[in-house]
């Protein structure tokens, strides 16, 4: 079965080290993005509760803004 893409196995010479170039590249790209957003979203469940006495989130916003976004 034949699935549309790169083929890494066609490709010889300086177009083969191109292409393994490139999926590197995107694979790097996707591995930073993915620790990016783990660490956005580790620092956002460990200091939820760390408001040290201010205003939580839930006091800050409301969930019915969400809403108001939306056309009737």
């Amino acid at each position: 079965m034949k699935h549309p893409g790169l083929n890494l196995g066609a490709a010889h010479g300086k177009d083969h080290e191109a292409a393994e170039r490139m999926m590197f590249g995107f694979w790097v790209f996707m591995m930073s993005d993915a620790i990016l957003f783990g660490m956005v979203f580790a620092t956002y469940v460990t200091s939820i509760h760390a408001t040290a006495g201010g205003p939580a989130p839930h006091d800050l916003y409301d969930t019915l803004i969400t809403f108001e976004t939306f056309d009737r």
